[in-house]
Order: structure tokens, then C-alpha cells, then sequence
């Protein structure tokens, strides 16, 4: 349902030793609107990160663009401490984080970064969406979804050995592998142990990349070789800041949609359901036609979809663990989250 919202708890990723390797997670969390009165998308407002400002444009479909302060226009703010939305429990993807990313880009990652408002000639834009930019010579960048769908795909797997068998000034057999930051961000580390657990104290991803080719990359490349550069982790970690901040766990649009296709919302006799887009048509997690017409018709073919239920259902989520939550405040990564009474 629309008053079911997620907030990315973490790019955070955990430590849990499995066969010698130090395996990262994710953690995310999903919150519950008690309040929630059924007209879906409509209802809230959300927090924008480049402005820094709430958007109200959705909650004004209920009166024709009109602020009128009897409508009801909740803040998604499950990712301030006094948020009134309750949790629902914070859970772990337990094969890390191409699942995860391969499931939330793909669905609302589409609509939230524009993807789906291109034009013939590949330009986007929704008002408040990044959109393409160009550089001095004119080179067209890769938009936002482009970027992260590429960069997710290329990600490194696990603790990898770089291929021309660097070793560091002792003598130890370098690795690499994802490394969490504080704040829910993530870059690559550079490690001296087969199980990515030991971080070199002499080598940064940065060192590496500023002996490499790849080294002056400004972030709008593929990243295919699975090596990315410091820029494209700042544009990763940037981009990954929407899902800090509350989302619904139903795909919406922040503006109005007027057409699309969906793989299965319609029966083919020409009529197509409008309501709040709550309802499951079928069991596919695809959503009815929003009331107001903020649909989000996705990269998969799917309506409005519930990016909640695809984690459940198309990922390896498992509930997360008191343990969990301890080791992540010890590690310094997670965002400030109120578990049971206890602040993480």
C-alpha cells in the first residue's frame, strides 16, 4: 500500500564471516502510515534532496494545484528521528547488493531518476529531475539511470584480487571490495587478505585509481571493467542519497503521467482502472492506475509497482538481527534509526 514507505537504512553493509570471506549486506528498513486515508500517492509530500525542500505538487492533484490547508499532506519523513510513520522492521539482503539495487533501479529507481520521461532526442525532464548534462566538448553524459543501472551491474561481486597480482610494500597480495562509509556510503577499499578484512594502511581506492588509465574519469563512463573511479562513487553515493530519505514502497511519478503501457493492467476491451493505486493486480506486485494520475510506468514493463514486495519476493531478505543493528552503529555506517526503544 501507498502508506507502506522504505527507506534505504543503509547502503550499509555489514560485516558476517562466511567460509573465510567477509561478506558485506544491505540494510533497509519500511515504515507503516497508520493514518493513511486511501488516496494514495496523493497524500504526501516528499523531501527533495537537491533543494532541500518539501514538494507538495502531489498532494495539490487533490485540489486542482491549489494549496488548501484542509488536505491532508503528511511529510514522507521516516528518516527523521520524530517521524509519526511506524516501523514495520528493518531487514537484510543476505546476497549483498546487486539484488537489491537490480530490483529498486529497475522499478522505482526509473521513474524517481527520470528515466522514463525521455524524449525522442534522449533529453529528460520533470521539473525537478537531474536530467543529462554535457561537458565542454559537448559529450552528452549518461543519464542518472543509465549510470547506476551500469555501475550496479559492474559492481564488484566480492573480495578480488587485482589482476596484475599487486602486492603492497610488504610484500601482501592486494584485494579489493566494496568498503561502507559513514552516512550509508559506499566505495571501493583496498584490502591486504583474501576475505577483504584487513584494509591496507598505505593504499586508498583513490591511489589505485591515480595510477591507472582510468584515473581521470568524470563519472560518466559505463564503469564496465567493474573498477570505478572516485568521481563515479561520488555520483554513486549522490544519487543513492534519494533512498536515505523516505520513499513509498508503491513506484510513483512526481509529475503527471498522461500515457504508458503496462504488461499486465490492462484486459485488452480499451477500459483501464483508476484508483488509488493501492490494490495488487494479480500477484506480480504491479499496481492499479493512480486516481491522480501519477503513474510510474517502469523499466520492466510494470504499473506502479510495489518495490516492496519485489524485495520480498525477488530477493534474499531476511530479517535484520539486534546483532545486526550493533555491529552496523559499531562499524559507523548506518543511518540513525529508533529499533524496540533502542537508537542505532
Amino acid at each position: 500500500n501507498d502508506n507502506n514507505n522504505n527507506n534505504n537504512n543503509n547502503d550499509n553493509n555489514n560485516y558476517e564471516y562466511y567460509n573465510n570471506y567477509s561478506c558485506r549486506k544491505v540494510l533497509w528498513a519500511a515504515y507503516h502510515d497508520p493514518d493513511y486515508g486511501g488516496q494514495g500517492i496523493a497524500e504526501y509530500s516528499f523531501y527533495q534532496r537537491k533543494s532541500g525542500t518539501w514538494d507538495g505538487r502531489t498532494c495539490r492533484a487533490q485540489t486542482h494545484g491549489f494549496y488548501w490547508p484542509g488536505t491532508r499532506c503528511r511529510r514522507l519523513d521516516c528518516h527523521k528521528a520524530k517521524t509519526k510513520l511506524e516501523l514495520v522492521g528493518v531487514f537484510k539482503e543476505t546476497d549483498g547488493l546487486y539484488d537489491f539495487t537490480e530490483q529498486l533501479f529497475k522499478h522505482q529507481g526509473y521513474c524517481l531518476w527520470d528515466e522514463d520521461k525521455a524524449s525522442d532526442e534522449g533529453s529528460r525532464d520533470s521539473g525537478d529531475g537531474s536530467g543529462d548534462s554535457a561537458d565542454e566538448e559537448g559529450e552528452t553524459y549518461y543519464s542518472d539511470y543509465e549510470f547506476m543501472t551500469n555501475l550496479a551491474e559492474n559492481w564488484v561481486s566480492g573480495c578480488t584480487q587485482f589482476d596484475d597480482d599487486a602486492v603492497n610494500a610488504d610484500g601482501n597480495t592486494l584485494y579489493y571490495d566494496t568498503k561502507p562509509l559513514p552516512g550509508g556510503d559506499m566505495t571501493y577499499g583496498v584490502y591486504i587478505d583474501a576475505s577483504c578484512s584487513i584494509e591496507s594502511s598505505s593504499l586508498t581506492w583513490s591511489d589505485v585509481m591515480s595510477a591507472t588509465e582510468d584515473g581521470d574519469n568524470n563519472g560518466n563512463s559505463n564503469d564496465n571493467n567493474g573498477m570505478p573511479s572516485i568521481n563515479s562513487l561520488d555520483r554513486w553515493n549522490t544519487l543513492l542519497g534519494d533512498y536515505k530519505i523516505c520513499q513509498p514502497c508503491r513506484a510513483y511519478n512526481r509529475v503527471k503521467t498522461t500515457d504508458g503501457s503496462s504488461h499486465s493492467s490492462r484486459d485488452g476491451s480499451g477500459d483501464e482502472s483508476y484508483d488509488s493505486g493501492d490494490y495488487e493486480d494479480g500477484d506480480d506486485g504491479e499496481g492499479g492506475k493512480d486516481r491522480w494520475g501519477f503513474n510510474c510506468y517502469d523499466d520492466a514493463g510494470y504499473q506502479n509497482c510495489n518495490q516492496c514486495y519485489k524485495f520480498q519476493s525477488q530477493t534474499n531478505m531476511e530479517p535484520a538481527s539486534t546483532d545486526d543493528l550493533v555491529r552496523a552503529t559499531a562499524q559507523g555506517t548506518i543511518l540513525g534509526i529508533q529499533v524496540d526503544g533502542t537508537r542505532y
